[in-house]
């Protein structure tokens, strides 16, 4: 029995596998509201909003940083530095 596919075939090889970096795919866990469970003053909601505005700015940077990285592994004629979104920067 002969075995045929309707895909197309490519020559060449597939560019290499590059596996995105660990700290890009690790789970990054939400912080703890306030000091006992059910009851957060007003004060510990306004150092939660600023704890949770820097938890949303790392994960947009990490997603910054694996779009240019399946850019790359997309067009392999791309430029392969990295650049930080200026908010990313420490």
């Amino acid at each position: 029995m002969l075995l045929a596919s309707c895909g197309i075939s490519q020559d060449g090889a597939a560019p290499p596998y590059t596996p995105l970096p660990a700290n890009l795919t690790a789970p990054i866990l939400p912080p703890q509201p306030g000091s006992e469970p059910g009851a957060l003053t007003w004060g510990e909601s306004l150092e939660l909003n600023v704890v949770l505005y820097g938890v949303i700015t790392r994960v947009n940077c990490e997603r910054a940083l694996i779009r240019q990285i399946e850019k790359q592994r997309q067009d392999p004629a791309a430029d392969r530095s990295v650049v930080l979104p200026v908010e990313c920067e420490e």
